[in-house]
């Protein structure tokens, strides 16, 4: 029996599915794909499916038949892997590719075939799903997409204002910032001064390895503008630096 479904329009604004709300696992067939709506997260261009004893896979009650005509493209937040279960023939394929990058192709095998895509991202993400062939048909059962969630280095502004202005010897107000996931330290690295590694005069920078926590306090000395940024580690993967700047004005107005 011929299943055919034809949709040939674009959404004209897409929401990104944020695999950890929904356990970190969702699995598409063609019931859940062809659903009218379809998801908000997948875009359709020309979708037939074919209802075929021969190429479904494991619990599928249809396939898709993927052309070069056809494509899915995937947006979604968090994502470790794609999962591509599909039936397809030797010499027939699929393409994908991740945030408009190069095509790659996956080859048939003549047999029910999980292709592993992998993805791995924090963020959000566009994979895009097509036929390699505008005649041969690919015959796909399953779209898996898996995330688990990571403890990764975390830091924060925890008290007091990244951006200060004050006289020269006036004291700053302490700025604290803590870090935490699974950071094992933090660093500043500031510009302005004699190295990068080097507080500004009358400023020191106190690191409480138990509390993960790092103060900046003292007195500017020294007319200027410093700068710093701030970034926690795990000695793996580093946060994103967060800056400041204090700065100096002369006591005495001219």
């Amino acid at each position: 029996m011929l299943l055919s479904l034809f949709v040939n329009s674009v959404k004209a604004q897409t929401t990104p599915l944020d695999l950890t709300t929904v356990g970190g696992s969702v699995t598409m067939g063609y019931s859940d794909i062809a659903a009218s709506p379809a998801p908000s997260w997948i875009t359709i261009v020309s979708l037939p499916a074919i209802d075929t004893k021969d190429g479904k896979c494991g619990t599928a009650t249809a396939t898709f038949a993927m052309k070069s005509t056809v494509s899915f493209t995937f947006y979604l937040t968090k994502c470790d892997q794609m999962i591509i279960t599909g039936n397809i023939a030797t010499g027939r394929g699929l393409t994908y590719s991740i945030n408009g990058g190069t095509n790659v192709a996956l080859a048939g095998t003549s047999a029910c075939t999980d292709y592993i895509v992998p993805v791995n991202s924090e963020g959000n993400c566009t994979i895009k799903v097509s036929g390699a062939s505008s005649s041969n048909a690919a015959y796909t059962s399953f779209f898996n997409f898996t995330y688990a969630p990571k403890i990764v280095p975390t830091i924060s502004l925890s008290s007091g204002s990244n951006t200060q202005t004050v006289y020269q010897t006036q004291t700053i107000k302490t700025i604290v910032y803590q870090y935490g996931g699974n950071a094992i330290s933090a660093s500043i690295a500031w510009t302005g001064t004699a190295s990068s590694s080097t507080a500004p005069d009358g400023v020191t920078v106190t690191t409480d390895t138990t509390a993960k926590t790092v103060t900046i306090s003292g007195a500017l000395s020294t007319l200027g503008s410093y700068g710093y940024s701030i970034t926690s580690t795990d000695g793996t993967n580093t946060t994103t630096p967060l800056t400041g700047t204090l700065n100096t004005k002369n006591n005495y107005k001219v």
